[in-house]
């Protein structure tokens, strides 16, 4: 009721008639519209989400011999980012040279701001607001962490993007994240909502954040390479005109 008075799941269930596919980018939300939203599975169409893959070798430009933990996503409490930030003076001790960014922007930055504050982590944490190239930042990173908590997380795009750039994964194991990584091979999940278990899973990627890199871009290159994805919805929408 708290997000959007159950709005969005009401007007699914008014529209659910009207299309003749309806399109889902995770198994998670196909479920979740079967169960939730009565919406048939004759109706449905698994497609993910794609990213551009390059086949250039990648520029990593270092932060002034920091290790840079990465999250790009909307500022917001439901996107997990208090977590992150709660376990970095831990990290901090294990990894002096640790710099979280978090990119983006949203409702809670003035909250986050605070409390990066509160924590005394002015010199290790950095709200950037909103950037329109993205990429320059992936390059940034030695590591990226996405500890969502939203329930109505649809996919995860930031994470294939990460991949992609060959940037270490960590995850919350929720909703559809274990969709896309493979514990351990391609990345590594965590307890959400548990900055003990995010402290772990950087501190892992720390040690061995190599082990995953090559099975990972693999992964993207054969399931969510955009130039794949694009021909799967031009397919969808064809079989929709007959």
């Amino acid at each position: 009721f708290k997000k959007n008075f159950y709005l969005p799941k009401i007007l699914y269930k008014l529209v659910s008639f009207i299309p003749k596919f309806v399109i889902v980018p995770s198994k998670n939300t196909q479920i979740n519209l079967i169960t939730e939203n009565c919406i048939s599975l004759s109706k449905l169409r698994f497609i993910p989400c794609g990213t551009k893959i390059e086949t250039v070798p990648f520029k990593k430009p270092k932060l002034k011999d920091r290790f840079v933990i990465g999250n790009i996503s909307t500022i917001s409490k439901s996107k997990g980012q208090e977590y992150l930030i709660r376990a970095m003076p831990e990290i901090i001790k294990f990894i002096p040279t640790a710099y979280l960014l978090l990119i983006g922007e949203g409702p809670d930055r003035g909250y986050y701001e605070g409390l990066i504050g509160r924590l005394g982590l002015l010199g290790h944490v950095r709200v950037t607001g909103f950037v329109k190239n993205v990429n320059e930042f992936y390059n940034l990173m030695d590591v990226f962490i996405f500890p969502t908590v939203w329930e109505l997380e649809g996919f995860g795009l930031v994470i294939i993007e990460a991949m992609a750039h060959k940037v270490p994964v960590a995850a919350s194991n929720f909703g559809p994240v274990p969709e896309i990584i493979d514990d351990g091979e391609t990345g590594i999940l965590f307890e959400p909502k548990n900055k003990k278990a995010i402290e772990r899973a950087i501190l892992l990627l720390y040690n061995s954040r190599h082990s995953t890199i090559e099975n990972a871009y693999k992964k993207v290159r054969k399931f969510y390479d955009i130039k794949k994805i694009a021909k799967n919805y031009q397919e969808i929408l064809y079989e929709a005109t007959l």
